[in-house]
């Protein structure tokens, strides 16, 4: 029986060697690499089949199949037939997506060498369940307690609306602050700026967001989609998603064994506007990787009445590189992007100074760049998935005026971030599970030698854990709770203030040293119950936190045309949010309903006073 399983696994040659063997020792170190060789050569595990329309019961060639926690993919070839090699272990989730077809979502459970997995697609007109990636783990909107919306980037593409950002606006309960292309600021539910978080592929941006005029440096060319969710999700991302959370998520890599490029160029009348990019990505076996570039240009653009808007010009460059490798026992990726942004100031102080419709940016501009360094990996092991993330930020955020104003660069910042985070999650199930997760972020601010500074020098550390119960009763019924603790702390070191002071005079005037801690509970519990047919109903409650900002606890200065004082003596907002929907999905058919209820505490806000300065 043990020459059979040997047979079995191709060992042939090594088993002739162990019996012919005469060393008792070579013996045993022959038995125990073979017992390893046999365990690694059956963790090597394939899943394949056929794809065919649900009615007719042809074969479908050119259906996407995707593995969102591979980050891996393939297409049918001619016959309708697929095969993914180098599978995990594990429970894992596969996607089935055609246009004109409804999407197919399978979780199984990959315990066998070779799994196959037939799937019948069925038409439909509309886009139906989708596989999100922002509830924590990777599930199907019909599984989360709260709908998260998509918008769809090729989708948004073909109709050329510009920013893709703007196109969120079309989510109903979601708006945008806009102050011109280059300058937009989400609105969900009311709440904005520090209120909500921006993610790019799950890990949260930070652009000095605590005013509608600092954009998000994020690079919409080749993204896949953007994922929005409404309502608090402190419980996943911690302090600012009282109001909600949007999510940027990268485009997927070329199926296995492909090389894909692609070259974009658009034009914009009205600001006489040019959009270049172009991007190439491959997956070779187990290895892909992508790079991906684009510059933007625009003059000042023209307003309902056909006249310049001075100084509303911007010009913008991006580069994007990722690469990454899927093993059968997980997958790690590494991401590179950076974000290069001059954004012209429409304001009284350039009107009279711009002369021509020109693109170049010359006075009173933001000069603005990003880095991201991101590292995400999955680990397999059995029922478990661990997944560490790493992430570096460094902003360098930089007012330039013009030449006879004093300083030519009047803020001058840098903001560095590093945030780490590791989740385990146990699964129970396709579709119970369990996470556990903790997330930490160490960040720093400091001012070069520009006079005024927006944000004082200090340094904060963020330390949470969390933990996340997803399970299906039955076959109607999908629950959703969970409860996270926070811990924030201020370290502001004594310092100059900026150069705008209460008094007259030349001497310095210094901030005092401040240290503050925060400490924050958020939790949230919810259900989705499949009613009757094509009707889903929905309910959650939850409680989120927001911290005040640095800007808030210490701003001491001149802010766009006001000067701003904070305050030591805040306190963390608290909301209780409790929402209700009903969803009627049909193959040419989304309806949906959706009431909420929002509470805050100690909220914060500009409360404007009748005070002057001695400048006026």
């Amino acid at each position: 029986m043990l020459l059979a399983c040997f047979k079995a696994i191709g060992h042939d040659f090594m088993l002739r060697r162990l019996l012919k063997t005469k060393n008792k020792k070579m013996k045993y170190i022959f038995c125990i690499v073979l017992l390893f060789s046999a365990r690694f050569a059956y963790t090597q595990t394939s899943i394949s089949g056929t794809v065919t329309d649900k009615t007719t019961n042809e074969v479908l060639p050119g259906v996407n199949i995707f593995l969102p926690g591979l980050n891996k993919g393939t297409v049918t070839d001619n016959k309708g037939n697929y095969r993914l090699m180098n599978m995990p272990k594990g429970f894992i989730k596969l996607q089935y997506s055609f246009v004109g077809y409804k999407t197919v979502v399978k979780s199984i459970h990959t315990c066998h060498r070779d799994t196959v997995i037939n799937i019948p697609m069925e038409v439909s007109a509309l886009k139906s369940e989708e596989v999100t990636v922002s509830a924590g783990a990777i599930s199907t909107q019909h599984e989360n307690a709260i709908k998260i919306e998509t918008i769809d980037a090729t989708l948004q593409e073909a109709f050329a609306n510009g920013p893709l950002m703007k196109s969120i606006s079309a989510i109903p309960g979601v708006d945008v602050i806009s102050k011109g292309d280059g300058v937009i600021t989400p609105v969900i539910r009311g709440l904005s700026t520090t209120n909500i978080i921006v993610l790019n592929n799950g890990t949260r941006m930070e652009n000095f967001q605590f005013s509608v005029n600092h954009p998000f440096l994020a690079d919409e060319a080749g993204l896949d989609r953007i994922e929005v969710i409404k309502g608090p999700a402190s419980l996943l991302y911690g302090s600012d998603a009282i109001g909600g959370v949007i999510n940027l998520v990268s485009e997927k890599p070329a199926p296995v064994g492909t090389v894909k490029g692609d070259v974009q160029l658009r034009y914009h009348t009205n600001s006489q506007g040019v959009n270049i990019g172009s991007g190439i990505n491959a997956t070779h076996k187990n290895v892909f990787w992508g790079i991906r570039g684009n510059l933007n240009s625009t003059a000042d653009y023209l307003d309902g009445n056909g006249e310049e808007v001075p100084n509303s010009r911007y010009n913008t460059k991006s580069l994007s590189l990722y690469t990454g490798i899927n093993e059968h026992f997980g997958s790690f990726r590494l991401y590179y992007k950076y974000n290069q942004m001059n954004l012209g100031l429409a304001i009284p102080n350039a009107f009279g100074n711009i002369s021509s419709n020109s693109r170049k940016n010359n006075i009173w501009y933001q000069d603005l760049g990003n880095h991201l360094i991101l590292f995400k990996n999955k680990i397999f092991i059995n029922h478990w998935i661990i997944e560490p993330d790493l992430n570096y930020q460094l902003n360098h955020r930089k007012l330039n005026t013009e030449p006879g104003h004093g300083y030519f660069t009047d803020v001058d910042m840098k903001l560095q971030t590093f945030s780490y985070q590791a989740k385990a999650r146990y699964n129970f199930s396709g579709e119970n599970n369990i996470i556990f997760g903790y997330q930490g972020m160490y960040q720093q601010n400091t001012n070069a030698d520009a006079p005024s500074h927006v944000l004082p020098d200090y340094k904060l550390t963020d330390n949470s854990a969390f933990t996340l119960y997803q399970a299906k009763w039955g076959h109607k019924l999908n629950i959703q709770a969970g409860a996270r603790y926070d811990l924030r702390n201020y370290n502001v070191p004594e310092q100059e203030k900026s150069s705008h002071s209460h008094e007259e005079g030349g001497h310095k005037e210094y901030m005092e040293a401040f240290t503050k801690s925060f400490g924050n509970f958020s939790g949230s519990a919810g259900l989705t119950y499949h009613a009757a047919g094509y009707l889903l109903l929905r309910a959650n409650v939850a409680t989120a936190y927001r911290t005040p900002h640095i800007s808030e606890l210490t701003q001491d200065g001149i802010h766009g045309n006001r000067y701003e004082l904070g305050s030591h003596d805040l306190k963390s907002q608290r909301n209780y949010e409790f929402d209700i929907s009903a969803h009627l999905h049909t193959g040419r058919l989304k309806w949906d309903i959706a009431l909420f209820l929002n509470h805050i505490n100690n909220y914060i806000y500009l409360s404007p006073t009748n005070n002057t300065t001695n400048e006026g």
